[in-house]
């Protein structure tokens, strides 16, 4: 019964001829006029990836007869959603599906702030079978919602350049630290990447110690909605911030610090000469 209110809407509007429209499925006729209503999500399911873009799924409820006045059908949240209401907002209780019209729209807006990165979540709308005839059986979406900003790959091997350097208790560091950091994506569309060096160079510039690295090197920052994030502690226990400053073409970056008091002041040019992209700004 996939978009049988298309279906109702055009075949039956264009061909005059025609006093009904069938359903290949169960047999059902469908005619637009005789004022029996059998109410329909138009789709099962859908997907709400949330972006810094991207907030809003349209959903499509439909009715199999005509009316001259708009009308209104209870829309409920299933207790079987995972979405918590914090998550996502939409004009609740109802849908209106105006008069001459077979189809009505709800608008479900996610909540981006609340959203937390790269979690899944179900929201599971119904029709009150109690109220209104379904069609189908069709009486239920789930919408699929997400967050995720990863919007390309951006692994690789790219030069780098830290100044600014201050090394904690042992104040400023007068130098220029230049080199090379590989980014391994660790699985496609997460945006998170394993790097060697979470302090890039500034451990070897002021302590002559090779890394801030755990044990196996397994250091790993991750591209999110609101920009760059360190998610790993180094060998010593101390936890990275990332603050994304600017993004200039094929350059960006980013201040950073640690909680034993490092920091420094980064510039990242992408080793394919392509533009970075401009959501890895902190939002």
């Amino acid at each position: 019964m996939k978009n049988i209110f298309y279906k109702l809407s055009l075949a039956c509007l264009f061909a005059a001829a025609l006093t009904s429209c069938s359903s290949d499925d169960k047999g059902v006729i469908l005619d637009p006029n005789n004022t029996q209503n059998l109410w329909s999500f138009n789709e099962s399911a859908s997907s709400l990836t949330v972006t810094n873009e991207v907030l809003t799924d349209t959903i499509e409820v439909g009715v199999t007869s005509a009316s001259n006045v708009d009308r209104e059908i209870p829309i409920n949240i299933d207790a079987t959603s995972t979405a918590t209401s914090n998550l996502y907002s939409f004009q609740a209780g109802s849908l209106i599906i105006p008069a001459g019209k077979f189809v009505g729209k709800i608008i479900l807006e996610g909540n981006f702030d609340n959203l937390p990165d790269g979690a899944t979540y179900t929201l599971v709308l119904t029709l009150d079978e109690s109220q209104v005839s379904i069609l189908d059986d069709y009486n239920f979406h789930v919408v699929t919602i997400t967050k995720n900003c990863v919007t390309e790959n951006i692994g690789g091997s790219h030069p780098y350049r830290q100044y600014n350097m201050v090394g904690g208790t042992e104040g400023p560091v007068d130098t220029i630290k230049t080199g090379t950091m590989v980014w391994s994506q660790t699985a496609a569309g997460t945006g998170i990447f394993k790097i060697a060096d979470l302090s890039w160079g500034l451990f070897s510039s002021v302590r002559g110690i090779n890394a801030a690295t755990v044990s196996g090197g397994n250091n790993f920052i991750q591209w999110t909605c609101a920009g760059l994030r360190a998610n790993t502690q180094d060998q010593f226990g101390n936890s990275y911030t990332y603050d994304v400053v600017s993004v200039n073409g094929p350059v960006f970056t980013f201040n950073w610090t640690n909680t034993h008091g490092d920091k420094g002041t980064v510039e990242v040019t992408r080793n394919n000469g392509r533009d970075w992209p401009t959501s890895l700004l902190t939002q």
